[in-house]
This record gives C-alpha cells, structure tokens and sequence, in this order.
C-alpha cells in the first residue's frame, strides 16, 4: 500500500510539473492589461480597457482589475475573443451598472454583455 500511494505521488508530482509548465508557457504568450482605480496603471476603466484591445483580437488578453467599485456598463463587441477578466484575490473589484428592465430593455441592461450577431429565424 505504501509503494502505491508513493508512486501516485510521484505521478501527481510529474502531473504538476507538467501543467505549471504548460501554463507558464501560455503566461509568456498573453498580454496583461491592468486596471486600477485611481489611475497608477494602464487603465482606471473597466470599459476603456476592452476598447483598447483590436477588433478580430486572436491572442489571450489579460484584463487584471484592482479592487474597488467599478460603475460602468461593459460591453464587448464578439471579435474581441480571447479576454479574460481576472479578479485581484486581495480586493475582489465589484461590477456594477444600473440597467433595469424598465429602463433599458432586456436587451441592453446587462452590467457586462458580449454583443452577439442577431439571427432571423
């Protein structure tokens, strides 16, 4: 029993190693963006950020977001693949937009929406 759960933690160790490398190799490869409230960075908007990044964008783009309140409605047009928004563990920044039914619609009162190509059925 002992040599078993010896070589699985070999296993689950070369494992790691693999998937560490594999995403250091895509970390090198992506473009980090970062926002930060009062401006010290790339951007203090969440929205400007994604308006800076090209229509048709093929590469990994970072968007790293301080913590904070960030009011703003985001919306991001569907050639802008690859974005992730990633949240600062230490300060979780909060999306907030005040788009009710009532007032916008149901279709443009979502706080961060992907626009998408409308099809006639």
């Amino acid at each position: 029993m002992a040599k078993e759960m010896n070589q699985f933690s070999i296993l689950a160790t070369l494992l790691t190693i693999v998937l560490i490398s594999s995403n250091l190799i895509s970390i090198v490869a992506l473009k980090v963006i970062t926002i930060v409230k009062d401006g010290s960075r790339d951007f203090k908007m969440v929205a400007d950020a994604v308006k800076s990044i090209p229509l048709g964008n093929t590469k990994r783009m970072v968007i790293k977001i301080g913590g904070g309140e960030y009011r703003e409605k985001i919306t991001i047009d569907k050639s802008k693949t690859f974005i992730t928004f990633l949240g600062d563990p230490k300060g979780m920044p909060k999306i907030v937009f005040d788009g009710t039914t009532a007032k916008y619609g149901t279709m443009d009162n979502a706080t961060v929406a992907v626009e998408r190509l409308l099809r006639s059925c």
